[in-house]
């Protein structure tokens, strides 16, 4: 019976846990899409984005 209760207590918690990970990620996603809004980021990381893309999908083979 109190392993019982214990194994609830340690699921609970760990809910608990995901939770709070879950608020702060969502937070620090929300704040980023602020900065990036705030400088016109948007456009800028579209094309790292797009350039990353280009040497990852040329394999290490760009040359420069």
């Amino acid at each position: 019976m109190v392993d019982n209760i214990n194994v609830k207590q340690i699921k609970i918690n760990n809910m608990y846990e995901v939770l709070e990970h879950w608020k702060v990620y969502k937070q620090e996603k929300e704040l980023q899409a602020k900065i990036a809004k705030q400088f016109k980021l948007d456009n800028a990381i579209k094309e790292m984005d797009e350039f990353l893309a280009k040497i990852k999908s040329k394999n290490g083979t760009t040359k420069y």
